[in-house]
């Protein structure tokens, strides 16, 4: 699993990615953050719940989301 900015002409659309093979292709994704977003970092706790700290806004502020595989796959993966 990665995160990072979808666009392709600004640092924006966090977007967390599934890979199944090693990292060779990234078949799962889906935007965590639509505006600004920099730097990332990924957890996971005891109960599978993933957390995404990034900076948002400009690099303004950092923010901190958190789901689980279940809505990062929408309902096709479980931990």
């Amino acid at each position: 699993m990665l995160t990072n900015p979808a666009s392709t002409t600004e640092r924006s659309k966090l977007t967390a990615r599934v890979s199944y093979d090693e990292c060779q292709t990234w078949p799962v994704s889906k935007v965590v953050h639509e505006g600004s977003s920099a730097y990332s970092d990924l957890a996971i706790t005891a109960d599978m719940t993933i957390l995404c700290l990034y900076e948002a806004d400009e690099y303004s502020k950092l923010a901190l989301v958190h789901f689980n595989l279940e809505w990062l796959t929408g309902g096709t993966d479980h931990p």
